[in-house]
Formats: structure tokens, C-alpha cells, sequence
């Protein structure tokens, strides 16, 4: 009996797909949570959103973590912390101008850092996904909001594996 190589694309592969699944599930609960926060913030209620903030901005290196080791970056670590000053430096500013927008795109932003890609050059392709984040959630955000919120939380992650997937594309057909 043969055994598998374990650096073989199809393990690698695998290996993402479990850090998007664990990350969005993860991600998800830190935007919701942040959002919660904000929302108890602006409004006239007398309970506190700490407790809500708090959740949220400690799962955001929850997430940079899992999305780098699982998908079995060569460089977890670095790529940890990374992810996170992107997610601070990208997500918290535009999350003050719009919550769903910012701080999706922070994630978005983040995983370009921490997931592992299998191309050689994944940096344009990366970057481009982020930005068509962005317009797509201000799209959904105009047409519907209800959606925006779902796709916020959910697509960050899968718009990298996209971009990744093209450049893989790309690179097969060089």
C-alpha cells in the first residue's frame, strides 16, 4: 500500500478549506459580536456593549491564528500577526464609517496575510478580491441590507480562496 505525500495540492488544498470553514464559523461570531456592540453603543439601551466589544476584538487573533496554522502557512506565526495589524490598521477605521463594510473587509484583508496560497504570487489577485469585497457588501448594502450583514460575515474568507483559485488557474495554464 502506498502512502499519500503530505505535501501533496490536494492535502494543501483540504488543508485551506478547513481553515476557511473554522475561520468563517470563528469570524463570524467576532463580527456579529462587534456589531452587537455598536449597536447597544448607539442606542438608548442602559446595557453595557463592553462585554459585546470585548468578544468581538478577542476573537480577531482567534481567527488570524486558526486561519494561518490550519491552512498550514509557512510562516504561522509572522502571518498571525500580520493579519492582525491589517485587520486593526484596515478594519477598525472603515468599521467606524460602516460596521459591516470595515470590518468584513479587515477579515478580507487579514486572510490575505494568513491563508496559506498555493501559487507563487498571490499579492494582486489578493488585493483585487478585497477591494470587490468592498463593493459588493456597499452594493448589497443598498439593495439588501439584510443580505450584506450574511455576505459580511461570510464571504471574507471564500473571496481570497477565489482569488487564489484564479491564480492557480493562471499559473497551470503558463
Amino acid at each position: 500500500m502506498q502512502q499519500e505525500d503530505p505535501g501533496a495540492p490536494e492535502e494543501g488544498a483540504k488543508r485551506i478549506w478547513w481553515a476557511i470553514a473554522v475561520g468563517t464559523i470563528i469570524q463570524t461570531v467576532a463580527l456579529v459580536s462587534l456589531i452587537a456592540g455598536a449597536l447597544i453603543s448607539v442606542s438608548g439601551e442602559t446595557e453595557p456593549a463592553g462585554p459585546a466589544f470585548a468578544l468581538g476584538f478577542v476573537l480577531v487573533p482567534v481567527v488570524c491564528a486558526l486561519v494561518a496554522f490550519i491552512s498550514g502557512h509557512e510562516r504561522a506565526p509572522l502571518a498571525t500577526l500580520k493579519g492582525m495589524g491589517v485587520w486593526v490598521v484596515v478594519g477598525l477605521p472603515l468599521g467606524l464609517v460602516n460596521p459591516i463594510i470595515g470590518l468584513s473587509t479587515g477579515f478580507a484583508a487579514s486572510g490575505a496575510f494568513t491563508l496559506k496560497s498555493l501559487t507563487l504570487r498571490p499579492g494582486k489577485r489578493r488585493a483585487l478580491a478585497v477591494l470587490g469585497l468592498v463593493f459588493y457588501l456597499a452594493l448589497l448594502l443598498v439593495v439588501l441590507p439584510q443580505a450584506a450583514l450574511f455576505a459580511g460575515a461570510v464571504t471574507p474568507l471564500l473571496a481570497i480562496r477565489a482569488a487564489d483559485y484564479i491564480s492557480e488557474r493562471a499559473e497551470s495554464v503558463t
